[in-house]
């Protein structure tokens, strides 16, 4: 159930994020959605490892601390594609 929480929702939020931000139409091209593909190779799959590796520490972290790295560890994606949105817009 940890993973579930931990692990596989911050990853399909990541991904739904960058997929909303990709496809989303803008003037001037499909370089935004680009660069998100791109940084998205990248930082979906560290984060989930980050956060994969955190649910697993011994000894155990207390449950709000994990909620709060995890949650802001997830945000860091999103934040970097919606700078990248709007400073290429």
């Amino acid at each position: 159930m940890k993973f579930l929480f931990f692990v596989l929702l911050p990853t399909c939020i990541q991904l739904l994020v960058g997929s909303l931000i990709m496809f989303s139409p803008r003037p001037g091209g499909e370089f935004v959605g680009l660069g998100v593909m791109l940084l998205g190779m990248f930082a979906v799959p560290i984060t989930a490892a980050m956060n994969w590796a955190r649910m697993r520490t011994k000894p155990p972290m207390p449950m709000i601390q994990l909620i709060n790295r995890t949650f802001y560890t997830t945000l860091v994606f999103p934040a970097l594609c919606m700078a990248l949105y709007l400073l290429a817009s």
